[in-house]
């Protein structure tokens, strides 16, 4: 009797059962992770493949500076010691408001003369005075004239022409 009661011990145990229920639940779940790369990884290759084709023939546009500050102004004449001689020279305090604003509209129109008149070598000079005029406003707080032409305007019409 010894033995069927062993063997009836024996098949009535649960002791280790929960632990074939987690080996079994973790087999499954591995082989739902494995499936799951494997199908993903098919599409993510075609996706791969397809980006790369996209930006191997796209060109990068020049953002420039980001920082929202203007381009800073390239002289056409003058060097760059010149226009700084200028702009500390009619900033100083010895010229008015009024004679600035003069030589900055007298300026202005000259540029504007010239380049219609294609002779971009002396308007080049006109452009640069006219700046140079400008900047001395804004450095003694005063207000430049509005109107339909800036300087940038001038200096790209005279990039234009030359």
């Amino acid at each position: 009797m010894r033995l069927s009661n062993t063997m009836f011990r024996f098949f009535h145990d649960e002791n280790g059962a929960v632990t074939v229920d987690w080996v079994v639940l973790s087999a499954a779940t591995v082989g739902l992770g494995i499936a799951s790369a494997a199908a993903v990884r098919t599409g993510t290759g075609t996706l791969g493949d397809s980006i790369q084709t996209s930006l191997s023939g796209a060109e990068v546009a020049a953002l420039g500076d980001l920082s929202g500050a203007p381009e800073p102004y390239v002289s056409l004449y003058y060097t760059a010691a010149q226009m700084e001689a200028y702009h500390t020279r009619y900033t100083d305090g010895s010229y008015s408001q009024d004679w600035l604003t003069n030589q900055y509209n007298f300026y202005m129109a000259r540029s504007a003369t010239q380049l219609a008149s294609s002779t971009p070598s002396s308007a080049a000079i006109s452009i640069d005075a006219a700046y140079v005029y400008r900047e001395a406003l804004i450095g003694i707080g005063g207000t430049v004239p509005s109107g339909t032409t800036t300087v940038e305007d001038l200096h790209s019409q005279y990039g234009q022409l030359t």
